[in-house]
């Protein structure tokens, strides 16, 4: 069954696009779709500029094992053995770069991090944007600061609830429902 529907928008090269909404909204199954791991029900997806699936790295949500992460066991063990969690987004966001050229998908990336580890993920994500003009799509639940950060904001709820510009996301009632429900940061 759809988990969202009508959900329309477009990036240009350069943009960083933070998804939000409440959990089960689809946040997670629109990154998969993207990445062709789970094929639309409907619909399509276009992408432009010439840009393949090949050119898109992938950072999942932080968790012992994901079925469908691509590394192989002997990476997974000769990563993880003494590494903070912090270290081991590090490892993921590198490998996931390894195959990013224009464009990055991240999946709750400072989910489980603590507060410095939290920072300098957000510090490197906006870097790699800025420096490298690499197209950034950021799952996150901590709307404050991954808001800062982001161009453009795309906030599910069963359908599109709002695409726009960060500015324009800020001055909405969505926003501050949104963080007044506690879905703000865990």
């Amino acid at each position: 069954h759809a988990v969202a529907t009508d959900i329309n928008f477009r990036l240009n090269r350069g943009d960083y696009l933070c998804i939000v909404g409440e959990n089960g909204s689809g946040k997670s199954t629109l990154i998969k779709t993207l990445l062709g791991l789970i094929p639309p029900l409907e619909g399509e997806i276009i992408f432009g500029d010439g840009l393949s699936a090949r050119q898109i790295g992938y950072l999942p949500q932080q968790t012992a094992f994901q079925k469908d992460f691509p590394a192989s066991c002997e990476e997974i063990v000769c990563s993880y053995r003494d590494l903070s969690g912090g270290q081991q987004q590090r490892v993921l966001l590198a490998r996931a770069l390894c195959a990013a050229q224009k464009m990055l998908l991240l999946d709750e990336p400072v989910a489980g991090l603590d507060p410095a580890a939290m920072q300098e993920m957000y510090h490197i994500i906006a870097e790699l944007n800025r420096e490298k003009h690499m197209t950034i799509l950021m799952v996150s639940h901590d709307v404050e600061m991954s808001v800062k950060y982001a161009t453009h904001v795309l906030h599910l709820g069963g359908k599109l609830q709002f695409f726009g510009t960060k500015e324009d996301y800020i001055k909405t009632p969505l926003r501050t429902a949104f963080r007044d429900r506690g879905e703000l940061s865990r």
